[in-house]
């Protein structure tokens, strides 16, 4: 799954040319950011400085909006490419791009990550490169920067890729009429009522930080409800009537919360009711606190009865935001309760931790030990297509599994990777676990195997593998060397077909060391 370079960033633009008469090497209001200004990938203000006056900033119609945010990123041609750097300085003024520049401004969490991988840093050095190669650095760079495809969700160096992890959507026909999306109506005063009655959960399930705006932008948003202009739609999921759940929404949730109730915001940066800097809402009059108590927003709520599949739809859909979420933080937020907590403690466990070696960041931990969760719970002959629904299935029916079972499959799940531990070493679940030597990929196909089968076998049973190990890995050998069964694993694993086929032949090479 891939995502526009523009859909992961507040905006894109480039800098400014100030006319020469306008600058001055003496330290004044604003700093003006030239190409020989960075030394090593980081500014330097000894040599090259040049400054501006906040006077010739308002004559050139200029201000804040024009200037450098901490973690913005800034592009420019250097020798024969593209090059960039991530804005990090402590410089004490507000920094202004010169057109030598282009900067991607309120970079999202998602693509911070995505660049602060090194396999991630090549991959988007390699595309701004490619464009400046092909002349197009310079013509329309906007929008060609701008429709740089970034991977979602398939980044990761240490974990084969697969249906799940490439975003796996089922196109099959859905029953609409079991579809149940009300749009309301509602003012601020309501939203507010829920908030203190703790009927609308703001803990953050989505993995995102609550607290993400500046002051200046939360000011903006409270002068958008003074001046009656619209704010977009909010998105719950409200399956608990009690406890909706934020899918969209939440920094705006956040900020009328902080300003309403906890009275903890100072209006700054006003561009249109100036003479309210530096209030709190119990300092505005009791019209403009109307204002904002009577302010009309609109809800969008997901309720009780719509398939799990819409509202992983709709998490999708809306996920080109603050933090492009994961299918496993989406199954997070969506099933709290057993199921989070349940898979969360499969993924704590000692065992576990001993035998991955991937970034667990994002939850990719948790999806994992999902996929032994759902092929325990259905057998891989039930198993229907695609591996995507198949997880999102199994996450909601947690819900109504004893916690008597629970206990015995995780107990199970805690043998199964002691044995795979003693069968394999610390390289378990790699397409090299046969050889006695570290290297490869981690693969999730190997991992649901292995550990659902051996999760059924008897201690005794288990005890017997381990000692015929060498046999073990012999006819393991055998099968990952044979043509067909490749195929299976690297190109067709989530079929129906293909799962059966692969469970069916490690059970069958487990039940022949057995006899």
């Amino acid at each position: 799954m891939y995502s526009k370079l523009s859909e992961l960033t507040h905006r894109i633009f480039i800098g400014f040319d100030i006319p020469e008469k306008y600058l001055t090497e003496r330290k004044r209001d604003y700093y003006y950011l030239i190409s020989e200004s960075i030394v090593d990938n980081n500014i330097n203000l000894i040599g090259n400085a040049l400054y501006i006056s906040h006077n010739n900033i308002s004559k050139l119609g200029m201000g804040k909006d024009n200037c450098l945010e901490y973690g913005d990123y800034i592009i420019w041609r250097r020798e024969k490419k593209a090059d960039l750097i991530i804005y990090q300085s402590e410089i004490e003024v507000p920094v202004i791009p010169s057109s030598e520049f282009l900067v991607i401004s309120s970079v999202n969490t998602y693509l911070n990550e995505f660049v602060g991988r090194e396999a991630g840093k090549s991959f988007l050095f390699r595309e701004l490169s490619d464009l400046y190669k092909k002349n197009k650095y310079r013509n329309d760079i906007l929008k060609n920067i701008g429709n740089i495809q970034i991977p979602i969700d398939s980044f990761d160096e240490d974990v084969e890729e697969d249906d799940e992890s490439l975003g796996d959507f089922k196109k099959e026909p859905l029953d609409t009429s079991k579809i149940a999306i009300d749009r309301e109506v509602q003012n601020v005063n309501s939203l507010v009522t829920r908030i203190e009655h703790e009927e609308i959960d703001l803990s953050t399930k989505f993995q995102r930080k609550m607290n993400l705006w500046k002051e200046d932008v939360m000011s903006r948003l409270i002068e958008s409800m003074l001046i009656r202009f619209p704010l977009p739609a909010f998105y719950f999921d409200g399956t608990d009537e009690e406890n909706w759940l934020v899918v969209d929404g939440l920094q705006r949730l956040s900020t009328i919360k902080k300003f309403v109730i906890d009275k903890t915001i100072r209006l700054t940066d006003l561009e249109y009711r100036t003479e309210l800097e530096g209030k709190t809402f119990d300092e505005l009059s009791r019209s403009d606190q109307r204002r904002i108590e009577e302010h009309q927003l609109t809800f969008y709520i997901v309720r009780k009865g719509t398939p799990a599949r819409v509202k992983y739809s709709v998490f999708h859909r809306l996920n080109t935001g603050a933090l492009i979420l994961t299918n496993q933080e989406i199954r997070h937020a969506i099933n709290q309760g057993q199921p989070a907590d349940y898979v969360k403690e499969l993924a704590e466990l000692e065992e576990f931790k001993k035998i991955i070696n991937f970034n667990i960041e994002r939850m990719r931990d948790r999806e994992t030990v999902l996929r032994y969760a759902a092929f325990k719970l259905t057998p891989y002959k039930d198993y229907t297509p695609t591996i995507t629904d198949f997880l999102d299935n199994t996450m909601t029916s947690i819900y109504d599994v004893s916690k008597y079972t629970l206990d015995k499959y995780k107990s199970q799940f805690k043998k199964s990777l002691i044995t795979a531990r003693e069968l394999f070493g610390a390289h378990a679940f790699r397409k090299t676990m046969f050889q006695d030597k570290q290297g490869g990929k981690f693969s999730n196909v190997l991992f649901e195997m292995w550990t659902v089968i051996l999760s059924d076998l008897s201690d005794e049973e288990r005890k017997k593998l381990v000692d015929n190990r060498k046999n073990v890995l012999k006819k393991f050998e055998d099968l990952m060397n044979n043509e067909d069964f490749q195929i299976i694993i690297d190109k067709k694993a989530y079929t129906k077909s293909s799962v059966e086929i692969r469970f069916k032949a490690v059970e069958d090479l487990i039940k022949g060391i057995l006899r």
